[in-house]
């Protein structure tokens, strides 16, 4: 199955009218609020102070490879959470 691009598809169009009536009847829109930021500032700086107590070489290898686990898990989530939302344009609402 193949879909036109973005700008002349009848089903783009057609779906995002479906969202936007979708989220009016729960209340939202479909654009992202301040959780996500917050929740990504979080995330990143998760991730950035693991890895500059990594870079510190101060701690035991226990503390290091604890550091390392939340480390990935840190960038998986920033993958899954802010990424994901970047790729369906749900972040930011210029551009639209």
């Amino acid at each position: 199955m193949k879909f036109k691009s973005k700008n002349d598809s009848d089903f783009f169009s057609e779906l995002i009218k479906k969202v936007d009536v979708y989220m009016e009847t729960k209340g939202g829109n479909r654009f992202a609020d301040k959780s996500i930021y917050i929740k990504g500032i979080i995330l990143i700086g998760l991730y950035l102070s693991s890895y500059i107590l990594l870079l510190s070489r101060s701690l035991n290898i226990a503390s290091s490879i604890l550091l390392v686990m939340i480390m990935g898990l840190a960038g998986v989530m920033i993958v899954f959470n802010i990424v994901h939302d970047a790729s369906h344009n749900v972040l930011f609402k210029k551009g639209h």
